[in-house]
């Protein structure tokens, strides 16, 4: 399969985020889906290993390496516009 057939059965599944090594791809879904309640915070608050791809993995990754490495971190958001980029900032710092 290519990665564009991947993208599309992941999106045609709800799942709209898709790690490609360690770049999160997200497609927006142009439709509210349950993915960022407090559960999901909560989720994603501990370990991510092993979980979904999520936004929420970015932002734990991003600050545990801050935290606990001493490691400077940025996040890239980047798409075209009405992409979802805002609401991606928006939900990586809530997670934060």
């Amino acid at each position: 399969n290519s990665l564009l057939n991947i993208l599309r059965e992941r999106y045609n599944l709800n799942r709209i985020y898709s790690n490609i090594g360690t770049i999160l791809v997200s497609i927006n879904p142009f439709k509210a889906l349950p993915l960022y309640t407090p559960q999901q915070i909560d989720l994603y608050k501990e370990n991510p290993r092993g979980k979904p791809p999520h936004v929420f993995a970015v932002g734990y990754n991003a600050y545990y390496e801050l935290v606990n490495e001493n490691k400077d971190q940025s996040i890239i958001i980047t798409g075209e516009s009405g992409a979802g980029k805002s609401e991606a900032c928006k939900l990586v710092m809530q997670f934060i």
